[in-house]
């Protein structure tokens, strides 16, 4: 295995006392352990390593020592946050002098000034140059830029504040009567101030090994797609890994990007996506961000609901990520009952936002006597959070919080889990140096100004050495490694396409050269990269993928493209899964049930899936899967049908008969459409309330209005419809339950609506507010057995009717003669002969037929009749299609595939 990094270059400097300095904190690490293991196998007792930093590192320390020794004048370097924040103050007070200038997101203006300012004086910059300055009156962006900067470098001369190009600029002015020795170990590119600095403050010296450049093109393997290279580089690291094959490295040229699909790739190599998930042994150098690792994110929930504002919400993820918090519970059972019951109620909630009044009142509900319970109890009447004040002067507070949360949770803690701990106090100094930024702040902006500092804070775990290790471009420069494979190597990612910076004229980064405006720049800086990986490591693989979001991707200028050396399968499973079992085939006919003597229950829905489909009644009805709904914006479909039903409910519960119907005014008419209405309104909000949700809160209060007066001019069409009935009539019934014995079958039924004509007959109405067919209660299979059940309730039944509620007009769809519902009434004979291919002479017949064929249904239900054998239509809205999958076989019938998925398609 090779060593981490190779010390022969710099041997003859080790001697001279020379200072080496490098492109970044870890290759000093390694050099410097390198350096003792070195000198201790020479035989000496105590070592005494030189002196190896970052280059940014060594001049932050040179500048101090400076400031010290009384050459410069002290002053407070900024941090990037506090950076960041002083840009927000300048542009926001610069919005509110300029009347005809605003910004969308003037966030993101602030980090575009912070990056073009720090370019433009790292890469030789002058804000005293006048021809500089000029150059930004011709634009306005960068004429307001200019303005900003100006005030910026007042306000840093005011308050004795620096950003790092600042002190760099002011080492130039600082007298030096001998040059030390300083080593540029591994150092690619560097801004000219850096190098100016460098230059004027020590004797610069390059090891010539260094130097050396190769132009051949990296042999670079093609994928055809981002996840089959992923694949291929998982799998490839864990062979190694597992043979003890030497040292890996994986460098991601877009590490943002490719991080997440790699990292899942090499858990599913590694099998640690479920119980062993800690367990990976690969180390990501990048890191995160602090505010990202589970610890201090949960933290940051514990805070944001420690917020003296009712207001307050978090997203349901963030809600459901606090409830399952190992670091928050005091060591709670985060499978007990209460919460586990509390997780559902969230989860079922339709609103994506959940308020901490309504988080506090379903966890009094289902989990009154958990921890999350009593801490949200103490922090409703804590006033420890109230007020504005000094970010330093709200520590003691954020450490009360945690405390009363109980984080981090466990005692015994691991070590990655021990590491994010290790980090609370530096974070929580982050926020001290912010005071003189910032001024007071309420506690909901400091968890927001502590989540910034957190973000810009890098986690970076110890990580055992024999680890497979994933790395950027930048930070493997310098290391050594057996084998190392180089992901994403195509056009636009190395070398990076050229960009120029906003803020800054174009002219002004072509004459300094920067380094983004700069194709032959960018190329030649990617040639040294590629150079340098080729130089210090074995074996160097490279790959990318071939096509991107559908797209044609070419590979980079300095690659050469080849087939990949082991083809992958997006579908193949890694080695150490188990084989699948082989299929078995079963008989899709009947399913047997066990036990003779069973009575089935149910309502007309068992009948009605069983008639359009034998599979879908025995899954649904037997199994119960839940269905899951897809969520929708404003109310559903089923919730707006139940407004309607209810209005015309109530409606008819104040009429009752035709009579009181024609008697009323249409003033008097209107009242009662309002009546109904409300009321119908008042009792979805009703039901809503008891599954714990606020519908009018999910939908909002306009939506409800809007809902009222579309079911008020539903129901005034349908009452000036029914005033024209034919004879009288009174409504004997609505939605009363009854029991229909069917052979083994008793089925529930609740009727919308019976109606009682003049002679005593019955005749059972349904509402509807979609489109109805006749046809759906005839034939051998019924689509809608629903109202041919109701006809056989009672002998009196001799009529049923869908009536048809809709912004298009109102109907009545029916069987029956003499009913006194349509216009222009046939005979029955007529109204069913289309349908049936044996005459129908009376309603006894047509009921006797119902029953004959409903009870073979019943029957056949009970059986565990289950063929997969749709109706027309049946596989329309049906949720089972994964389950059956119908429609993928081969003799699926042309009449299927139109009426079943055509519409829906």
């Amino acid at each position: 295995m090779r060593a981490a990094v190779d010390l022969s270059p710099f041997r003859e400097f080790l001697t001279q006392g020379a200072v080496f300095l490098t492109p970044g904190l870890r290759l000093s690490r390694v050099m410097t352990q390198a350096v003792v293991e070195e000198q201790m196998r020479g035989g000496q007792a105590v070592t005494q390593p030189p002196t190896i930093r970052p280059v940014d590192g060594w001049l932050e320390s040179v500048w101090r020592q400076q400031v010290e020794a009384g050459n410069l004048p002290p002053r407070r370097l900024l941090g990037r946050v506090a950076e960041r924040r002083l840009w927000m103050q300048i542009i926001r007070a610069d919005m509110e002098r300029q009347a005809n200038f605003s910004l969308i997101k003037p966030t993101a203006a602030a980090e575009q000034a912070l990056r073009a300012r720090q370019q433009w004086l790292m890469w030789g910059g002058n804000p005293e140059n006048k021809t500089q300055r000029q150059y930004f009156s011709f634009d306005p962006d960068c004429a307001t830029f200019d303005r900003w900067c100006s005030e910026f470098a007042a306000q840093l001369a005011h308050k004795g504040w620096a950003t790092r190009a600042d002190i760099y600029r002011s080492l130039l002015t600082v007298p030096v009567s001998s040059k030390e020795i300083v080593v540029l170990c591994h150092v690619l590119q560097l801004p000219p101030l850096t190098h100016q600095v460098l230059s004027h403050l020590a004797s610069l010296k390059i090891p010539e090994a260094l130097g050396e450049q190769s132009l051949l093109p990296l042999a670079t393997q093609q994928f055809p797609s981002r996840r089959t290279e992923a694949m291929a580089i998982a799998a490839w690291a864990a062979r190694r890994h597992r043979e003890n094959l030497g040292s890996t490295a994986i460098v991601l040229l877009d590490f943002e990007r490719d991080r997440p699909d790699l990292e899942y790739q090499l858990r599913r190599e590694f099998d640690c996506l479920g119980a062993r998930y800690a367990a990976l042994p690969v180390n990501f150098s990048s890191g995160m961000p602090l505010s990202k690792t589970p610890m201090f994110r949960d933290a940051l929930l514990a805070l944001r609901l420690a917020v003296a504002n009712e207001k307050v919400s978090l997203a349901r993820s963030e809600v459901l990520a606090l409830l399952r918090s190992p670091f928050l519970h005091g060591g709670e059972d985060l499978d007990g009952v209460g919460l586990l019951q509390l997780r559902k109620a969230c989860t079922e909630l339709s609103s994506e936002v959940i308020d901490k009044r309504d988080l506090h009142h379903l966890a009094e509900i289902y989990a009154p006597e958990s921890h999350l319970t009593r801490a949200l109890q103490l922090l409703r009447t804590d006033r420890a959070t109230q007020g504005k004040r000094l970010p330093s002067l709200w520590l003691d507070t954020i450490r009360e919080v945690l405390k009363l949360w109980q984080w981090p949770g466990r005692a015994a803690l691991d070590s990655l889990e021990y590491q994010q701990f290790e980090r609370l106090e530096i974070a929580l100094d982050e926020l001290v140096v912010q005071d003189c930024i910032t001024g007071e702040l309420t506690f909901q902006q400091l968890t927001l100004l502590w989540e910034q500092c957190l973000d810009d804070r890098v986690f970076q775990p110890k990580t055992d050495d024999t680890a497979v290790q994933v790395f950027g471009p930048q930070e493997v420069v310098g290391l050594q490694f057996d084998a190392l494979w180089i992901c994403g190597l195509q056009s636009g990612s190395l070398p990076p396409r050229a960009q120029l910076l906003p803020f800054l004229p174009n002219r002004l980064q072509h004459e300094l050269g920067l380094l983004s405006a700069d194709s032959a720049a960018l190329e030649k800086s990617a040639i040294a990269l590629l150079s340098s990986l080729r130089t210090t490591h074995g074996d160097v693989s490279a790959s990318y993928a071939s096509v991107q979001e559908g797209l044609e991707v070419l590979p980079s200028q300095l690659a050469c493209a080849i087939p990949p050396h082991d083809p992958v399968n997006e579908q193949q499973a890694p080695d150490h899964w188990p084989m699948p079992s082989p299929l078995e085939s079963l008989d899709e006919g009947n399913v047997a049930v066990a036990g003779a003597v069973i009575q089935w229950g149910g309502g007309a829905s068992v009948i009605s899936n069983q008639s359009n489909c034998p599979f879908r009644a025995w899954v649904s009805h037997r199994l119960g899967p839940a269905n899951v709904a897809t969520p929708v914006f404003g109310l559903t479909a089923a919730e707006r049908g139940n407004v309607v039903h209810d209005a015309l409910h109530f409606t008819w519960e104040v009429l009752k008969d035709s009579d009181s119907l024609r008697a009323m005014d249409p003033v008097q008419v209107d009242a009662l459409i309002q009546d109904s209405t409300e009321r119908a309104v008042q009792s979805l909000e009703r039901r809503a309330q008891g599954r714990h949700c606020n519908i009018r809160k999910r939908v909002g209060s306009a939506c409800l209005d809007l809902e009222v007066q579309r079911v008020a001019a539903l129901l005034k069409s349908w009452l000036e419809f029914e005033v024209q009935r034919e004879g009288n009539f009174y409504v004997l019934e609505q939605e009363d339950s009854h029991e229909l014995p069917l052979g083994s079958l008793v089925l529930k039924l609740r009727p919308d609506r019976i109606d009682r004509l003049d002679d005593n007959r019955q005749v059972v109405i349904d509402y509807k507010t979609g489109s109805v067919r006749r046809s759906s209660w005839l034939g051998e299979r019924p689509g809608d057995p629903q109202l041919p059940l109701y006809a056989l309730l009672n002998e009196s039944v001799e009529g049923v009717a869908f009536g048809r509620v809709h912004q298009d007009g109102a109907e009545y769809v029916f069987l029956g003669e003499a009913l006194g519902l349509g216009v222009k009434e046939v005979p029955l004979p007529d109204q069913v002969k289309q349908y049936e291919t044996v005459p129908i002479e009376s309603w006894e017949a047509l009921r006797t037929s119902w029953r004959h064929r409903l009870e073979r249904l019943a029957d056949d239900f009970v059986k565990g009749h289950a063929a997969i054998d749709p109706q027309p239509q049946a596989c329309r809205y049906c949720a089972l299609g994964s389950v059956c999958r119908y429609t993928q076989t081969a003799d699926l019938t042309d009449e299927a595939l139109q009426g079943g998925l055509g519409d829906a398609l």
